[in-house]
């Protein structure tokens, strides 16, 4: 998946400076967050991941393009977007809200996944 991936960031967009990243999904048949309560854990991966490929970008914007939707999400760092009810895009935007709680984000990126 991850080169069929990297292959379409190539023919749309023409990039040169291309990245990757591979998480691989788990579940844990006990319980979720057991692990955060003090609780027995036993997780296990599967064959499965969230395959990304990115590109750094230096404007603030953040586009994402997927393979599995029809639409893309757009944004500025700095500009708190409204909530679109059933939209993929509020994952991205929330995570990138959670990380600038705690963090400065210092270099923006184009997640393609």
């Amino acid at each position: 998946m991850m080169k069929q991936l990297v292959r379409e960031v190539k023919k749309r967009f023409d990039e040169i400076d291309i990245r990757a990243v591979c998480s691989p999904l788990r579940i844990c048949p006990i319980g979720a967050h057991s692990d955060f309560q003090g609780g027995r854990v036993t997780g296990m991966t599967l064959n499965a991941s969230v395959d990304m490929v990115y590109v750094p970008r230096e404007d603030g914007y953040i586009e994402v393009h997927s393979l599995d939707f029809p639409d893309k999400e757009y944004f500025h760092l700095s500009h708190e977007s409204d909530y679109v009810p059933g939209f993929w895009g509020n994952y991205l935007r929330g995570a990138v809200l959670a990380l600038q709680q705690d963090y400065v984000l210092k270099k923006r990126f184009i997640w393609r996944c």
